[in-house]
């Protein structure tokens, strides 16, 4: 089989089909607030890039054609759990935390096969998180503040 044809089975793959619909899936909850900011298309970018091993061309094509990629369920519950937490993180990343990016958040998680409270107890982990990591670097600011003094 020439290299064509391995890339083309390559990009029918289910590892692949569940790469790009997660782009899609994230491009959708980036725009479901009416605009895409900087910071959620980097970081889809991100994601894809880092996260996902696509180079940016492919994820900026993926964005570009987004209507015609279909919606695909990962296979693992890991998987899944890795999709729904990118979404929640997405969602949080503008500082904004709209109504309808939630609501698709809680419209996937269901479609993955879990409850919308996981979305509610993500949100939850992550604020908590972040609230403790500001409260970390506060406090190390401040030690660091009268060590200088």
């Amino acid at each position: 089989m020439g290299l064509l044809g391995r890339l083309k089975n390559q990009m029918n793959s289910s590892e692949m089909k569940s790469k790009k619909s997660h782009i899609k899936n994230m491009y959708a909850i980036a725009l479901s607030d009416g605009e895409l900011h900087n910071n959620e298309f980097d970081f889809i970018l991100n994601t894809g890039i880092n996260k996902l091993y696509l180079d940016g061309r492919t994820v900026q094509e993926i964005i570009n054609q987004a209507q015609d990629i279909p919606f695909y369920i990962p296979n693992s519950q890991n998987e899944k759990i890795s999709h729904l937490e990118d979404y929640v993180k997405l969602s949080m990343i503008d500082g904004n935390i709209n109504d309808n990016e939630i609501t698709l958040c809680k419209r996937l998680a269901t479609s993955y096969g879990f409850r919308p409270v996981v979305i509610d107890k993500m949100f939850n982990m992550f604020i908590s998180a972040m609230a403790e990591g500001i409260a970390k670097d506060i406090a190390l600011a401040n030690a660091l503040s009268e060590l200088v003094e």
